[in-house]
């Protein structure tokens, strides 16, 4: 049975339990053939023609992506397996995220080899990295899934990006008018409430606000959008009056009595906007018809989102009230703090925005975080990653999840979420001292932060737990205990270099994490630098864990013997022929070239050995949090067990 976790969609936590895909896969794998279109088709109809439209669209001028665009719903699954389609993804979601120099893109190099398989795998993990950071979700066994004889099961990170790159773009940080959907505002700063809307419900108020003139309303992507009237309605309304004679008007598209043919009139006017390769007439008549649970299902809602996102971006038809000028500021006096200094306060709790923010994006939460101050003021991002972290302990059924029009209702559900994610924490050893559910509806980011900090430091007790796979007492690692491994493990190595703590400044002044984790990462055969004599823990089985077989030819004799070949070339090639990346743990902070060429190794090392490093850089102005965060995965990945 296949278990693909796909994201938080509309507040719930999707996990598709797709026996029908694992038992396709299974028979690919038992019996390999060629990834047809045929075979795509068969599994998902049009739903994968149009979501890699979507890409193409999305990734025009993509630089990384330049080289095997346009996109085929039949080479998606190899692009993703070579990693440089990941890495694109990451780069669409925030421009530059990715450095292009440290991905592999040339074709020769991306071949069958031993060599050209290790430097997909570096790609992939590349790529995984950032994007978790951004708002994918993927657990530690996301890598398993990216394999070629079992394709389909990369499908639900392609849908988790689909929906990062349309619809979770639908916030106020990226388009401000929206906010001139509510009324009862005086400065968007202020409308915290407002601010929180959920990316989903920001998109339904819109087109709600559309088709309300027509006397029509929706209050979900299903069965009501089936019939094309609210699409027709919707596109009529927003076209300019220029375009409007080329389109069917919705009195005529609602004559058609066949659903279908409504639809394909529908896709028609949108084409004739400029909005093309969108979805099919299935998609529209067939929403609703399949649970969100299963996998058809939520690729049709996604899609359909997409369709209206792509919609609003063309023709927002939103207007803007001219506000008053602002009366002229007088003599400066003392100014009160911005919200970067206040920002800067919370560092004082352990974590900057920053680092919180790509902590809690990783675990893809339905409204992706931008703002610390209004992204969770609703209680409802805590409360979904609180659910990640420890899975049945939000109790769904009590939390408010209707978006209220009515302020007083709708600050009273804010606060009532946020009382549940303080007593989960409580629960969990987070002081209820620390933040109130008062303090998170006010927007109050140093409560927040302090907060946000300390389930994130629990988070990697939880993560170190799972990875090493023993009984709980092996999790209990305080920062004590980090220190005394770290010191004990650099004697090992034959350095002299020693913390007194982790809070000690030379642990940030130096390139002593680089050093270490590469010492760390060799040892356990996740990098493939260091010299041959350096000792390896033997390997839990067989065959190496960074070589894929994607074989799709027959699986005779000769070829089970060519695999075998390349898997010891492979095993050979990562044995540690190379040199150190870091010879020894010298001083960088002094010169700012020698700390940015520590910093990019270091992070692109770790990014490469699947290692997420919740920072845009190491040096000393880095949260400590950062450093303890990559200590407990390295702890954890030297105690695994199998």
């Amino acid at each position: 049975m296949s278990v693909k976790t796909e994201g938080f969609i509309n507040g719930r936590f999707i996990t598709i339990i797709d026996s029908d895909c694992r038992k396709e896969d299974e028979q690919v794998k038992a019996q390999p053939q060629p990834l047809t279109e045929a075979s795509v088709r068969e599994k998902y109809a049009y739903d994968m023609y149009c979501m890699v439209e979507h890409f193409n669209s999305l990734l025009k001028g993509n630089s990384l992506a330049a080289g095997f665009l346009p996109l085929t719903e039949v080479s998606v699954f190899s692009r993703i397996y070579e990693g440089v389609l990941l890495c694109a993804l990451a780069n669409l979601l925030k421009p530059n995220f990715v450095d292009e120099k440290s991905v592999v893109v040339k074709e020769e190099l991306l071949d069958n080899s031993a060599d050209g398989e290790l430097r997909k795998m570096e790609n992939r993990n590349i790529g995984i990295t950032a994007l978790r950071t951004l708002g994918v979700y993927m657990d530690s066994e996301t890598a398993e899934w990216i394999k070629m004889d079992t394709p389909f099961e990369m499908t639900g990170l392609l849908v988790q990006v689909l929906r990062l790159a349309t619809v979770g773009r639908m916030h106020f940080q990226n388009f401000e008018i929206l906010v001139h959907l509510f009324d009862g505002w005086s400065e968007p700063e202020e409308a915290i409430s407002i601010l929180a809307t959920e990316r989903e419900q920001m998109l339904i108020i819109w087109l709600n606000v559309q088709i309300s003139a027509a006397g029509m309303k929706v209050t979900a992507f299903d069965d009501n959008l089936a019939d094309s009237k609210a699409y027709s309605t919707l596109l009529w309304t927003v076209a300019p009056e220029a375009q409007r004679a080329s389109l069917t008007s919705t009195e005529d598209v609602m004559k058609e009595t066949d659903l279908t043919k409504r639809a394909e009139l529908v896709i028609a006017n949108a084409e004739k906007l400029g909005i093309s390769g969108i979805l099919r007439p299935e998609h529209i008549t067939e929403i609703g018809k399949k649970a969100i649970s299963d996998p058809k299902g939520l690729h049709n809602i996604i899609i359909n989102m997409a369709f209206v996102y792509r919609i609003f971006v063309a023709y927002p038809n939103i207007n803007a009230p001219k506000m008053k000028d602002k009366p002229a500021a007088g003599p400066k006096t003392s100014a009160a703090p911005t919200h970067e200094q206040r920002i800067q306060e919370s560092c004082k709790y352990g974590a900057s925005e920053e680092t919180l923010i790509r902590w809690l994006n990783s675990f893809g939460p339905s409204s992706p975080v931008v703002s610390l101050r209004t992204d969770l003021c609703n209680g409802r991002v805590l409360l979904e990653v609180w659910d990640a972290m420890i899975p049945g302990s939000v109790p769904w059924k009590q939390v408010k999840l209707q978006q209220f029009v009515n302020t007083a209702r709708r600050k009273f559900s804010m606060i009532s979420n946020c009382d549940i994610a303080v007593k989960i924490g409580d629960k969990n050893g987070i002081s209820k001292n620390v933040c109130s559910s008062g303090n998170i509806t006010a927007g109050e980011t140093k409560y927040i932060a302090s907060f946000v900090f300390l389930m994130m430091r629990l988070h990697a007790q939880l993560l170190r737990k799972g990875i090493i796979g023993g009984p709980k007492k092996v999790a209990e690692l305080d920062d004590n205990g980090l220190t005394k491994w770290f010191n004990e493990s650099m004697e090992k190595y034959g350095s002299t270099f020693r913390l007194k703590s982790l809070e000690d400044p030379s642990l940030k002044s130096t390139n002593a994490l680089g050093y270490f984790g590469e010492r760390v990462l060799v040892e356990n055969n996740l990098c493939s630098s260091g010299p041959a004599d350096f000792p390896r823990k033997p390997k839990a089985t067989a065959k190496s864990a960074n070589a894929i077989d994607i074989s799709l030819a027959d699986a005779d004799d000769e070829t089970a013997a060519q695999d075998e070949a390349q898997q010891q070339q492979s095993d050979a090639n990562n044995s540690g022929e190379g040199a150190w990346l870091f010879n020894s743990v010298e001083q960088v902070s002094s010169d700012p070239a020698l700390l940015t060429k520590f910093s990019v190794t270091a992070i692109l090392m770790f990014n490469k050995a699947g290692v997420i490093v919740y920072a845009s850089k190491l040096g000393p102005e880095t949260d400590l949090s950062v450093y303890r965060s990559v200590l407990m995965e390295l702890n954890a990945l030297s105690l695994k067990t199998n």
